[in-house]
């Protein structure tokens, strides 16, 4: 299980705002395949996870240690597709970069209350 060989660094900021249950749902779902990604292709011993939860918008920035990968090169799997769809579900953006020392993606979430 990726639990136990991974070291996870957590941080959080985090104001309390209402989120819509299906919202949490897809942003969980997110992070899930991200995780099993980082455990299935990454070689990494590290991952860094940061959520910050502001009034307006929700931004998640994930980064490993891994042997990365070339964004450009490598087609999407279906874990990568699954991942862009629910971000075009919940109107979000995404960027991912790569490279030797790892790979680090950053999602932004607009709240709109």
């Amino acid at each position: 299980s990726w639990c136990s060989s991974l070291h996870i660094s957590y941080y959080k900021s985090v104001t309390p705002v209402s989120i819509k249950e299906d919202y949490k749902i897809q942003i969980i779902r997110i992070l899930q395949e991200i995780m099993v990604n980082i455990h299935k292709h990454s070689n990494c011993s590290l991952v860094e996870v940061n959520l910050k939860v502001s009034p307006k918008r929700i931004t998640i920035a994930v980064k490993d240690n891994g042997k990365g990968f070339d964004v450009g090169v490598h087609k999407k799997g279906l874990g990568l597709k699954n991942i862009e769809l629910r971000v075009m579900y919940l109107d979000g953006s995404y960027k991912m970069k790569s490279g030797l020392s790892g790979t680090s993606s950053v999602f932004l979430f607009n709240l709109y209350n």
